[in-house]
């Protein structure tokens, strides 16, 4: 009979189990989505160019005008990616000002409109085809980066 009964227990709590995973989907898909976006292609491109190649001919970032039809179409994220080179040419280095100009003029004229902006160095985890972590690229380097990016 103790083993009828913990049986009993054990399909009872499947149940419970059941119930409340079931009620927690519910609730997940009746909640609207928060972030609907895209990825703008931009200056992420080049690669294969001498680098950093020209703005303008190899590379451009997307306008602030050309988000105006994905917010239209209820995107509120747009995803940007660029090159981690072009905005920082020297590892440790300051920010390139011509560089972070275009991209801020592309950020601040999108999060005017109501829109976020995710920035996206699109490096494949690399700075001049060198992995992240590898001594000439320290992980402290990307931090680094990302420090003078949020200063901005």
């Amino acid at each position: 009979m103790h083993t009828s009964r913990k049986k009993m227990k054990m399909k009872t709590r499947r149940l419970a189990l059941a119930c409340l995973l079931a009620s927690l989907a519910q609730a997940g898909m009746a909640a609207p989505l928060s972030w609907r976006g895209i990825s703008l292609s931009s200056a992420e491109w080049g690669e294969k160019l001498p680098f950093p190649g020209v703005y303008g001919k190899d590379y451009v970032y997307p306008s602030v005008d050309s988000t105006a039809y994905y917010q239209a179409k209820g995107m509120n994220l747009m995803r940007v990616g660029f090159r981690w080179e072009r905005l920082q040419p020297v590892l440790n280095g300051e920010l390139d000002p011509a560089e972070l100009g275009r991209l801020r003029q592309f950020v601040d004229g999108t999060t005017a409109r109501g829109l976020h902006v995710l920035l996206d160095p699109h490096n494949y985890a690399a700075y001049k085809n060198v992995h992240i972590g590898k001594p000439e690229v320290p992980i402290a380097a990307f931090a680094d980066f990302w420090r003078r990016v949020a200063l901005q």
